[in-house]
Order: structure tokens, then sequence, then C-alpha cells
């Protein structure tokens, strides 16, 4: 079987969407975000000096809340992961908290949060 693959209009929707909105290219690698056998986001994953780093992070409106992206979280217990968090966007602080980050460093507009590696 094939790898799934993120859809193009799923970019182009992403890159509409205010909360990462011109951060979403084209080029980037990104894991793709499954539910029901669909595509219906996608995590851009990057090594960054401070952790792993999945931005930028969306799943569509429709499939928001299922735990995808705490899926993906848990699913990788021994990896430091960091993230910006916009001080604008409380949706996200609240999975990066239920998922084991805090707060590391504040940035403009928002938080650099991490989390450890989990035991």
């Amino acid at each position: 079987m094939a790898a799934l693959e993120v859809p193009i209009e799923m970019l182009r929707q992403a890159n509409r969407t205010y909360e990462v909105r011109g951060f979403v290219r084209r080029a980037d690698a990104r894991d793709p975000l499954v539910c029901d056998g669909r595509v219906v986001g996608f995590v851009t994953p990057h090594e960054h000096r401070w952790g792993h780093r999945l931005g930028p992070i969306f799943v569509l409106p429709e499939y928001r809340g299922r735990g995808l992206v705490t899926a993906y979280y848990r699913a990788r217990p021994s990896v430091r992961f960091c993230a910006f968090v916009s001080d604008s966007n409380p949706a996200s602080r609240r999975l990066h908290e239920r998922t084991g980050f805090v707060n590391w460093r504040r940035g403009n507009g928002g938080w650099f949060m991490r989390r450890e590696p989990m035991p």
C-alpha cells in the first residue's frame, strides 16, 4: 500500500488559516494525520537545536478535538519536543499542556513550550 500524502488542496486550505498562514511551504516534509483512513491534517516535523518541532500543525476543522495531534505526541514519548504557541491560540495551548509541555521561554506574542522525554 502506498504511503498517504497530504493533498495539495489541504496545504492551500491551511495557508488560508489565520494560525498558520504564511508558514505552510509546499516543499516541507510532512507527516499526515489520518482518521478513518483519510488524511485530515498534518504536522511538519523539524529537528531544532532545542528539540523536535512539529510546526506548522493543521487539522481540518471538522476533525479538530479528536485527539489526533495528542496521539502523535504520545506515540513518541522518548522525543524532546518544542513548540511556539501564540497567545492568540488557546486551543493550541490546551493541547500542548495536555501532552506534557510547559512554558520555557517567552517569545514575541507567545511562549516557546517544551516537553522533555518521558520515562
